[in-house]
This record gives structure tokens, C-alpha cells and sequence, in this order.
């Protein structure tokens, strides 16, 4: 028969990681000190603490200010952003439809699905190396950057959008809190607005579904239909060769 992942994973694996662990700190060994995507502790890929969301940001965007995504959500949902004024980054990723639309082909400023690619999630888009599958994009930053810029989404610029920023006394406290050692001109509030919102995208983890937690080894009832669907995306179908699990 084919071979059961998922329960390789929560009977063998996930015991073995949490054994290496617990022999590490017995033995006095120290942890590693250097940054990587995963945390020097962790037992499982299947949790949202295994991953040190600084190793996939920019240097300067390691360590944001408290205020920095919270500013970037409200960027990421106001449509004063765009060029035209109408739309924004939530008019295609869609809360209720896991921060995408659902469409066969991204949607562009003139109503057409006419897009070359559909809509990605924003879920766990801050644990990867690069967010598009042409390699055109290495941080979350230069994805934002390329939305703003796209003619067919945003049609704007950085610049643009921090001059119109600046308009705004709202706007301009809040960037103020949110990077106070910072001397706000037009164009340092645009790039500061495009970090502000990759801070808020890395904010967007999930990593706590059914199957996360089973393979988590925790004590949760799961269908077989769940355990047959990730052996068969895992395995014969392939689809883990380029949706990579568990952030897929």
C-alpha cells in the first residue's frame, strides 16, 4: 500500500524531534545562536513557534515596532492606497475566503480577470524564501512594492503613496508611533508604508488546523478522509513538491 506520512510523522517523527530535544538539554548542549528559519528548539514543523519569522524578513525589518503591523493592516485594508482610489490590497485577498478571492484569475483595476496569476493567500506568506513562483519577488516587501506599482493592481508607486500619505494627519500620527525615530519625508513614509504592511502579512500565520495539531501529536479526533487527502497531496499527487508542507 502507499505509504501513511501522516502517521509516521505523529507516531515516529514528532516523538523522535521532542527525544533529540530533551537528550540536547540533558547533555548541557548548548542551543545555536545562529539565525535560521527555524528555531534552534523547535520538535515540529507543525507549529507556528518552530519559525523565526525574522530569518525570512530584511535586516532592517527583523525587529518591527509594536505599532508597525498594526498600521500595515490598516494600510492593507484602506483603498486611499491605489492610484485611483479604488481598491485595496483586502479588495483581493478576501478574510472569509482565506485572503483569497477565489477566482480562477486575479481581477485588475478595469474589472477584467485578466491577471497572470490568480490571487495568493497572505497566510504563512512570511515563512518563505520568495513569494512568487517566477522567483520575481525574494521578501514580502518586494512583493508589496510590486502590488503598488503593478498597473493592473495598485498603479501607484511608493513615492506616490507617501505624498498622499502625508495628507492625511491620521496618517501621519500613526506613522509617527509607529516609527517614531524616523523623519517622516514623502518618500521614507512610502517605503515605511511598504514595510508596514509586509510587517502586518507576516503577522497572518496558521499553522493550528486539525491536521497541524494530529501530526503536532496532540490529542485530536481527525477523519481518515483527512489522513488519506494529506498521504495523497504528500506523496502520489506530488502537489507538496512545489506546496511546500506545512506552510503550503
Amino acid at each position: 500500500g502507499e505509504f501513511d506520512r501522516a502517521t509516521f510523522i505523529r507516531e515516529r517523527l514528532t516523538p523522535l524531534s521532542h527525544a533529540l530535544l530533551a537528550a540536547q538539554q540533558q547533555l548541557n548542549i548548548p542551543l545555536s545562536t545562529y539565525r535560521a528559519p527555524l528555531k534552534p528548539d523547535f520538535t515540529t514543523v507543525f507549529s507556528e513557534k518552530a519559525f523565526d519569522l525574522a530569518a525570512f524578513a530584511p535586516t532592517d525589518a527583523q525587529k518591527p515596532a509594536p505599532l508597525e503591523a498594526h498600521l500595515g493592516k490598516i494600510l492593507f485594508y484602506d483603498p486611499f492606497l491605489a492610484g485611483d482610489g479604488g481598491r485595496s490590497c483586502a479588495s483581493c485577498h478576501l478574510n472569509d475566503r482565506a485572503f483569497t478571492d477565489g477566482l480562477p484569475l486575479a481581477t485588475s483595476t478595469d474589472g477584467i480577470q485578466d491577471g497572470m496569476r490568480n490571487t495568493p493567500t497572505i497566510l504563512n506568506a512570511g515563512l518563505s524564501r520568495s513569494t512568487a513562483y517566477d522567483l520575481t519577488a525574494f521578501t514580502l516587501e518586494d512583493r508589496v512594492e510590486k502590488v503598488l506599482r503593478n498597473p493592473k493592481e495598485l498603479h501607484t508607486t511608493p513615492d506616490a503613496v507617501g505624498e498622499k500619505l502625508r495628507t492625511v494627519p491620521e496618517y501621519v500620527a500613526l506613522f509617527e508611533k509607529a516609527f517614531p525615530l524616523q523623519h517622516l519625508t514623502d518618500v521614507l513614509m512610502g517605503r515605511m508604508a511598504v514595510r508596514a504592511i509586509a510587517s502586518y502579512m507576516r503577522t497572518q500565520t496558521s499553522l493550528n488546523s486539525p491536521i497541524d495539531r494530529y501530526l503536532r501529536g496532540e490529542n485530536v479526533t481527525i477523519s481518515p478522509q483527512v489522513i488519506q487527502g494529506f498521504n495523497l497531496f504528500m506523496g502520489k499527487a506530488k502537489c507538496g513538491y512545489v506546496s511546500f508542507c506545512p506552510t503550503l
